[in-house]
């Protein structure tokens, strides 16, 4: 048995309820029960061994979908697995490295532009009707988005009904005007990224692809396979994109950042960080870039690496201490509401009127999610923490 088929819905059950890196969002949809996991701020540890001891990786659980059928039992639908930077870990025991020096045993078989945008992928339900979702949400602006798109494109539709007749999955980049990130774009589009066998995770050639052909599907440019070293060195002069997404033999993709993208998020200089500059690059969800750099930047003079690897091991430690702190702080602002609100606003209102995250626990009140909790923490954090002298402080009080 492979880790995917160790994939169930119990099993990713189990996962929320032993790790606090990772939540589910039960709801109804289309009279059907779903389940949609993901993680909130997870380490590379996290997702190797989430029940200590099992075995059980958690690499699927970026947006993993369980959906109820009309037998009773849930259908599971994959996303893309998580995956990380080039340098970002040296992996588990051998197992999933990152490192370029590992990665090098392994030939390139796919590189894909990597885009600024939005992950999007569409799910099947009863009575012919087939929603997008983005990583955790059905009614986001960004799913709503892709929705349109896709109800007015005949080919978007039977495309994707033949892919999921035949036990596949697309996975797609929504990119627009609206939702610019850090790089520009001009109109509403959303670009075919990758292929996945529904059942093994295999992931499909998209540029040499007769569905994708037949349908005329936009696709992500195609991109000519060249060594490592070619990409990593002109990573230094490409621009207009965010990096790219290299695809090995062993079905494991890594990404790769332009310098470009590194400076417009000003993260070139890890050596230089400060506590608050850790704080923002978690909040920012950069700080997988900081590691990366930083380990790119060790020298072969034993005494610079030395000093690099105790700077990298102190910006992971501060950075699991804020992620442990959001991760803490947002799951308990939810249980708060869940346990003790009653409808009575008021009654909440004058029992935690002193709480500095009243505001919070006020509003949740309306809508309790984890996605709201988190960013509610996040913004807590931002308002209050990132002056340096502040974080360093704040720092000091986590666990």
């Amino acid at each position: 048995m492979n880790n995917l088929d160790k994939i169930t819905l119990e099993k990713c059950l189990e996962i929320v309820k032993e790790s606090k890196s990772f939540f589910v969002k039960e709801e109804m949809i289309n009279n059907q029960k779903v389940y949609q996991f993901s993680y909130g701020y997870a380490s590379f540890k996290d997702f190797v061994d989430p029940i200590k001891g099992s075995g059980i990786e958690a690499f699927e659980l970026r947006g993993i979908t369980f959906v109820e059928q009309e037998n009773g039992e849930f259908k599971r639908y994959l996303l893309l697995k998580k995956f990380f930077n080039l340098n970002e870990t040296n992996g588990n025991n051998g197992r999933n490295s990152y490192l370029k020096k590992d990665l090098e045993k392994y030939d390139i078989i796919n590189i894909d532009n990597k885009l600024d945008g939005s992950l999007i992928r569409f799910i099947p339900f009863n009575n012919n009707i087939v929603l997008a979702k983005t990583k955790m949400a059905f009614e986001s602006e960004m799913a709503k988005m892709a929705q349109e798109i896709y109800d007015k494109n005949q080919n978007y539709i039977d495309f994707i009904n033949e892919l999921h007749s035949n036990n596949l999955m697309a996975a797609w980049e929504l990119i627009s005007p609206k939702n610019q990130i850090v790089l520009k774009y001009n109109k509403n589009e959303l670009r075919l990224i990758k292929i996945r066998n529904e059942k093994t995770g295999e992931y499909i050639d998209i540029h040499d692809n007769h569905l994708v052909k037949k349908y005329n599907i936009p696709k992500v440019k195609e991109i000519e396979i060249k060594s490592l070293d070619w990409f990593i060195e002109k990573r230094l002069e490409f621009k207009g994109i965010e990096g790219w997404v290299l695809l090995f033999s062993n079905n494991q993709m890594v990404k790769l950042k332009t310098k470009e993208y590194l400076e417009l998020h000003k993260i070139l200089s890890p050596e230089t960080i400060k506590e608050d500059d850790i704080i923002s690059s978690v909040l920012n969800n950069t700080i997988d870039d900081v590691i990366s750099q930083l380990i790119e930047s060790a020298s072969d003079n034993k005494d610079i690496k030395d000093i690099l690897d105790k700077k990298r091991e102190w910006i992971e430690e501060i950075t699991l201490k804020v992620q442990n702190y959001i991760n803490d702080k947002s799951k308990e602002l939810n249980n708060i509401v869940d346990k003790e609100f009653n409808g009575n606003k008021q009654e909440m209102a004058e029992k935690y009127k002193s709480d500095e995250y009243f505001k919070s626990i006020m509003k949740l009140t309306s809508n309790n999610s984890l996605e709201i909790s988190q960013n509610m923490v996040k913004n807590h954090i931002k308002r209050n923490y990132l002056k340096y002298s502040k974080a360093k402080e704040w720092i000091k009080t986590l666990k």
